[in-house]
Order: C-alpha cells, then structure tokens, then sequence
C-alpha cells in the first residue's frame, strides 16, 4: 500500500458516515486505496457524489486524495502543469463542497484553510483565514478541546504567513532597480550604499497586526491542547523571532514540568539560557535534549559538516563513526577560544545557531526543516546577521531578504509563496565560494573580541623510554589584557593543556595567581614529561574580571633520537646550577625564565643538551661549540660586540662585520668526562645590538667522528 493511499485510508476512517449506502461507496473506495488504485477510488467518489451530491464525506475525501495527488506535479512559481491545475480544481471545489454540506465540521473547515493555505495564490492563502475562523467556531461548538487546539494553530498559521513576507520591509524609493540589487549584493560596500540610498524604513513596521494575531492564536492553541507539539514549535517560533529569551524559557519550563523527556522543550529552554548568558544552564539543557532526540536528530543537529568547507563534508562523511568522533573531538578542542573556563564558547554557540535555526524556520506543513534551510546554514555558520531587511515582491511575485554582516559578508535570499526562503538561484554558487573562504565565524561571541596573544618558548630535552621533558615559557601580556580597565591588580588564571592526536588530554596543569598587573615579572613556566611523539598544546591567560584573556596554541614536534643529537635551545634571562651540583642535566638548573624578548644590553643565558657525543679512549668526549647569529628582518647587522660569559666558555669575544649576510660567529673546543647527556650553558652579552629580529644557532661538532648537529632559537630585541 502507498503512503498516500494509508494516509487516505485512515481519513476516510475518520470521516465515515452513518447511512448505509454511503457506507458502502466509501467502503469501495476505501478498497481500491488499499490496492493502490488511486484512478478507481476516485471513479468510485465520483459515483458517490452522483448519487448524492449533498456526500459530504465523500466530496472531502475526493478533495483530499486529489490535493495529494496534484502535490508532486507543482512546480515553483506561477505557471503550473496541467496535471496540477486539475487535480488541485478537483482539490478546491471538493473541499469547498464538503465544508458548506456539513457546516458543522471543524475537521472539514480546518481541511480546507490548510489547502487554501497551500496556494501560490495570494489572495487564495487570504481566504484561508476565513476557513479556520469557522473552523475554530466548529470546533468550539463541539467542546472538543483537540479539535479547538488544532483550529487555533492552523489559523496561526495563517496570519503567519501573511506576517513574514513583512517583516523587517523596506519600500523602494525612485532609482531602485531589482537588476541593480543583483549586481551589488556581492560588494559589500556598494550594497550598503545602495539600499541607504534607494530603500527606506516602513513606519510603523508593517506585518505586527498579524505577528499579534499568530502569536495570540498559537498561545490559544497550546492553552486549549498543552500537548499539542504543533502548537508547542509554533509558540517557540513566535517567542524566538523577537528574541523574548524569558518568555521561552518559562514557556518550556512549563512544559518540561509537564513532560520531562520532551526534546523540543530541552531544546528552547538551552537556547533561552545561552542567549540570558547562562552558559552552565544552557549545557545541561542541551544535553538533555540530545538526549532524548532520536538518534536521527540528535546526529542532525550536532553534525560538524554545518560548519566546514563544503568540499570537506564528503571526504567527512566517508570516515566510519570512530574516525568523525575522533574529528569532531578535535576540531572541538581547537576551536575552544579558552580551555580555562567552564566550557567551549564555540560549541555552546553552535548549538545555540543551530537551536534558533531549527525553532525559527522550521515548517512540518512544507517538510521544512529549519537548520537544513538555506537561511539555517548561513545562521549557524555565522550567527544572527546585524542587517536584515525584506523588499517588495520582484517581477517573479517573489519576496527578496538581504542579510549583511559585519565582516563584509552579504546574503540574499528569496522568499517563496511556501514561506520558505531559499538563495537565489544565480548567486548559489557565489555564496558556496563564500563559505569555503570563511565556513564559520563567531564574531558574536563575546570572548571572541576579548583574547590577546601570548608568546611562548617550548624547550624539549630527552628523557627516558618513550617520553620528553617539555619546559614551557609564556610572557603574560598583563598591560593589554587590562587596559581600558580600572584594575590594578587582581587575579590571574593561568593555565598548560597538552593532548594527544585523538583530542584527549594528557595535561590539565591550571593555576590562580594574585599579581599586581604592572608586574615586570610576566614570565610563567611549565614543566612536564610528555609522549615522545608530537603532542598538541594550549597556554592560556585570563584575567575573570574583566574576562580579557591571551593564548597560544601549537604542536610540540616529535624530538628526534638519533644516536647522536641535540636538545632544542633554551633562552633564559638567566640559567645557574642549584646550589651544591654539578648540573649535569637541565633540570639541575636555576633557570629565570622568558620567552625571548630583549630589551639592547640586556645580557641572557643560552642551555642546551647534546646527546651520544663519542666516548674518547681517556673516556672523555671532545667537541667544538659554534655560537652564531643573524638578523632575520632583512635589516644589515651593523657593528657591535658580543661578549660570552660563564658557565660553558668565558672571555671569548666577536666583532660583526655589518656587511649585509654577514653574522656573528664564535666558537670555541670543550673537553670534558664522558657522559650520555652532556650539559652546556653560558651567557651572552649583545652589546649595542640594534632592535630587531635574530636568530641564534648553536651548532656541536663531535671532533671524533666529525659529525655536527644544530639547535635553532629566536629571539626579538625590542627598543
């Protein structure tokens, strides 16, 4: 049996009359709806209406099969098929006849404003109105409070379609031109412009009469059924539209107090908590909700493709279920702006877009889902637009919406006779361009305008089995994470993240420090044993005050474990064996941090590690250490003397030339007992070194088996 013929069946079921003969041509008809037969069931309603025209039943099951039937052969816009200019006659004139022979049929009524309703006819959808007012009138009559619920819903409905094609409506002054409009929509600038210039503000809004009335109805609606899911979205879409985050969230607290397990209620009720800042609320409310969705849906509104790169969502789509999660794990923990607060901003708004989008657009009567429309995915991708504005009907009937963002994106929309509103046709693939230049943005996150940058210095040294020890230096940008502020001193969050390739963390390593913010100590550091192989990293600061913050995020590289090799080059403002040792590895060090930033004359300590140098006969190792520098900003190195002092060679001293690629270069031999790890470490004194950007390398020739390996560091002089 095909779906329509099951719809139907159950219809016919439902308005079946008494009389015995009318029983029996309903019942053929019935039969051949069974077999499929669509073409003998309407042969057989046929009969029955000549031999009584007054067949109420019968005229609105023909009505009904027919309007389904016309429904695929309906194209968009005016011009329609033959097919379904017959079929839907056949439609209207059927249902017409059976709501005027059983006047008393809300069933009936609400029927034929549903159809009416359906129309690309605008004065069609208007006589809609008049349906579901008697319709409601019926349903009132017969104290069937159902009946009455879903009278009230359908003749919201109605006033809403009539609202949207209004709202936010701008008329067009002399000069527009719809042709113009076209061209302009993809140059920003030229787009604002042009409509100041030839568009202007309806005053009073059009379309809050019947925003009112929708509203009035639906909240009828749901009072007279309460657990009516229709009337429930419908009160959802009206309260979300405005932006009356307290009147939802009461309105699904209500709910929820009445039916716990409902998702859709979960679903608002996050939705109103993020948007009222209450973040903690909001994740549990979401939880719950994709909780209680059906796996369908749950998988539908947390999917990570509506937010990637169109081309990226195949190559998606074809990981198997362990490989997305691992994805989404990740690109979740990237995009998290702070690892230090309570949860990802990013995610929660996401969810948020994606709940406004599902609640706002969404359209059972048309299959419509709201987060799957075209205005779903530009909201989710880049959130509720600064600019909306609707213009009157074009040549082709049809209502054009503009969406203009801050960061220079633009939108057009067209709104069909459905209440759907998709892209334009020409400009689908402009906006697919677009949003594989920029998939997402959350410029309307408040975080998103608040987080500074940090820099760091990462220092990896060898450490046993399959590990590395990680030092860690970040410079904490106190005067820019609170200027502007009347702080002078208060708290700090300051904080080390590690995690593996998979997104799960191998270091949580936070900590709240009191600190006078014109502090010239502004260094932190963070110390600790990680896997061997490239592990991922975030270093974070922030101030809970004034919720400033600074971060840095980047990979620790695998360290290579080579025979014979190198640690990665340490840049101290000062580094000093503890008291009583011989400081044979790093960690016997005094090291005053920092993140290799200068001040001219500023005199620093440089350590390293060197691994597998040769054991001589005298079981001594023998090797030469080359210390060199260069500028790396293109500017030429001019005169000046570095001085090295203390710990491994003192008193050795070079002039640079100031000829362009030329650099400083100093060496010098060291003989020392044998040992696996052998520690160096000394002082540098740049003189008069100019500002600016240099690299310092240091380079370990092993002079038994002359091979030499090389550890590299940057470090900024700034004046």
């Amino acid at each position: 049996m095909t779906r329509t013929a099951a719809f139907l069946l159950a219809l016919s079921g439902l308005c079946a009359p008494d009389a015995g003969a009318q029983k029996t041509s309903l019942a053929d008809a019935r039969a051949s709806l069974e077999a499929g037969d669509t073409t003998a069931a309407l042969a057989k309603l046929d009969g029955a209406i000549r031999s009584d025209a007054r067949d109420a039943p019968a005229w609105h099951l023909r009505g009904m099969l027919a309007w389904d039937l016309a429904r695929p052969h309906k194209r968009d816009g005016v011009i329609q098929t033959k097919r379904y200019i017959d079929l839907s006659g056949m439609a209207d004139s059927s249902l017409r006849l059976a709501a005027q022979h059983a006047p008393d049929s809300a069933k009936y009524l609400l029927d034929l404003g549903k159809y009416l309703m359906s129309s690309t006819h605008a004065s069609v959808r208007f006589a809609a109105t008049d349906a579901f007012k008697k319709g409601m009138q019926a349903a009132g009559r017969s104290g069937d409070n159902m009946l009455l619920s879903q009278a009230a819903d359908n003749a919201g409905e109605g006033f809403w379609r009539r609202y949207e094609p209004l709202a936010n409506r701008r008329n067009l002054s002399n000069g527009f031109a719809f042709a113009d409009l076209d061209r302009y929509i993809t140059e920003p600038r030229s787009l604002e412009n042009y409509l100041d210039n030839f568009t202007f503000k309806v005053r009073p809004p059009l379309g809050e009469g019947d925003y009112r009335t929708a509203s009035d109805l639906f909240h009828a609606a749901l009072e007279a059924d309460p657990n009516s899911a229709s009337a429930l979205k419908h009160v959802f879409m009206v309260l979300v539209d405005r932006g009356q985050w307290l009147d939802l969230r009461q309105v699904a607290g209500k709910r929820l107090s009445q039916a716990p397990w409902d998702p859709w209620a979960w679903l608002a009720s996050g939705l109103a908590s993020h948007r009222l800042g209450e973040a903690r609320t909001a994740v549990a409310d979401f939880d719950s909700a994709l909780t209680y969705f059906s796996p369908e849906n749950r998988l539908r509104f947390s999917r990570l493709t509506r937010i990637m790169r169109p081309a990226d969502t195949v190559s998606f789509t074809q990981l198997n279920p362990a490989e997305r999660a691992r994805t989404e794990r990740m690109y979740w923990l990237l995009s998290d702006p702070l690892a230090l607060t309570s949860g990802n901003e990013y995610g929660l708004e996401f969810l948020s877009r994606v709940a406004f989008a599902e609640l706002r657009w969404s359209s059972e009567a048309f299959g419509v889902r709201g987060a799957d429309s075209d205005r779903g995915e530009v909201y989710i991708r880049y959130g509720p637009a600064p600019f909306v504005l609707s213009l009157p009907p074009g040549a082709d009937g049809y209502v054009p919406i503009i969406w203009r963002y801050t960061n220079g994106l633009s939108f057009q929309f067209t709104m069909r006779s459905t209440g759907a509103a998709d892209f334009s046709f020409d400009l689908r693939d402009t906006y697919a361009q677009q949003m594989a230049a920029l998939p997402v943005a959350w410029g309307n996150v408040p975080i998103s305008r608040r987080i500074d940058s940090l820099t760091v210095q990462t220092v990896r040294f060898r450490a046993p089995g399959d590990s590395v020890d990680v030092v860690l230096h970040a410079e904490l940008p106190l005067d820019r994470m609170t200027r502007g502020t009347a702080l002078s001193n208060g708290a700090i969050d300051m904080g080390f993240f590690a995690f593996d390739g998979k997104g799960h963390f191998l270091v949580r390593d936070s900590t709240r420090e009191d600190m006078a913010f014109n502090s010239s100590s502004t260094v932190r550091t963070w110390r600790h044993r990680l896997p061997r192989i490239g592990v991922g990293y975030r270093v974070e600061a922030l101030q809970p005050d004034s919720m400033r913050a600074a971060r840095a995020l980047g990979v620790i590289e695998t360290l290579p474990e080579p025979a014979f090799g190198i640690s990665d080059l340490l840049i101290a403002e000062r580094a000093t064996p503890r008291a009583g040792t011989a400081a044979s590895r790093w960690s016997d060090m005094i090291i005053t941090p920092s993140s290799g930033i200068m001040r001219p004359g500023q005199a620093f300590s440089l350590m390293w590690e060197t691994y597998g140098l040769t054991a001589t006969a005298e079981s001594s190792n023998s090797y030469t250490i080359e210390l060199s520098l260069r500028r790396t900003d293109g500017s030429v190195l001019s005169s000046f003397v570095a001085r090295v002092f203390g710990g491994t060679a003192s008193g050795a001293e070079s002039r640079s030339t100031g000829k362009k690629g030329n650099g400083l270069r100093l060496s010098f031999n060291r003989n020392t007992a044998a040992r696996p790890e052998m520690l160096d470490y000394l002082s540098l004194d740049l003189g008069e070194a100019p500002p600016g950007k240099y690299r310092i390398a240091i380079t370990v020739t092993d002079l038994p088996s002359k091979q030499s390996v090389t550890t590299e560091r940057d470090l900024t002089i700034v004046p």
